[in-house]
């Protein structure tokens, strides 16, 4: 019996700070929003930042403080 299986992967890039910019009416391209939970801690893990904040050198899951250092 020949059993071939396919995968198909799909990259969302920057999916979830794309979701939010569009529940707030916003052009994801061109705001730079940040993805995260402020109430915690300033170590906390980003869920997702727009492409324009990663092409300021901003990995793609960075801890918030990080992240502010680079929108001052």
């Amino acid at each position: 019996m020949n059993s071939r299986k396919i995968f198909v992967t799909i990259d969302l890039k920057s999916f979830y700070a794309s979701v939010e910019c569009r529940e707030r009416d916003l052009a994801p391209m061109d705001v730079n929003p940040v993805i995260a939970d402020e109430s915690r801690t300033a170590k906390t893990i980003c869920l997702a930042v727009s492409p324009e904040l990663k092409s300021f050198g901003v990995a793609g899951r960075p801890r918030l403080f990080e992240v502010k250092k680079v929108r001052k």
